[in-house]
């Protein structure tokens, strides 16, 4: 039995090892693509979690304001800013690197074609996605700056800075993004 266990977990690590490097790294055309879905995928993942974030910021601008508070949401700002977001760009950057190069190589091929639909749609998500962050963080904005509005400038400074540009940001390189998913389409459908 023990032997049986070891040889389930051990067989998709050798089978992995035994593919050429080319192919685990997308050398094929719709694996390309399939890698640029997973990095699209991702981001969707991670804007909907600074979304959430950016809620249960403005969820805690409701209760009195007093210094402390003023401090755990300044915290929660910062935390979501450097977490939540950074990770989120960082994805969105390499999805633009994924898709330029994924349409640098394209030639047609039906799987690609297909994959590229795919990954349209998740990206046509993504923009939803950040539009979303967007206007929810438009709503909530000046409470959490009244809420901030006493004390230090930094604790404000930290609703208007990074924290409010992360949707435009976002919806600026998923623009970008989409012009190119639209030519690996084109370059990628069989005709």
């Amino acid at each position: 039995m023990k032997l049986l266990a070891v040889a389930l977990v051990c067989l998709p690590t050798l089978a992995f090892a035994q593919t050429p490097a080319l192919e685990r790294d997308g050398a094929t055309p719709h694996g390309r693509v399939l890698t640029c879905y997973g990095e699209a995928f991702a981001l969707v993942e991670l804007v909907d979690v600074a979304t959430k974030s950016l809620h249960l910021v403005a969820g805690e601008t409701v209760k009195g304001s007093t210094p402390e508070r003023q401090n755990v949401v300044a915290g929660m700002l910062a935390s979501g800013t450097i977490n939540d977001q950074q990770q989120a760009l960082d994805v969105a950057e390499r999805l633009d690197l994924c898709v330029a190069g994924a349409v640098e190589r394209a030639a047609p091929d039906a799987a690609a074609a297909f994959a590229a639909g795919i990954l349209r749609a998740e990206l046509a998500v993504a923009i939803t996605m950040a539009d979303g962050f967007t206007s929810d963080f438009g709503q909530s904005a000046a409470a959490m700056n009244q809420f901030l509005a006493s004390g230090d400038p930094a604790r404000q400074a930290a609703t208007n800075g990074a924290f409010s540009k992360f949707g435009p940001t976002v919806r600026g390189v998923l623009d970008r993004v989409r012009i190119a998913v639209d030519d690996l389409v084109a370059k990628s459908t069989v005709r």
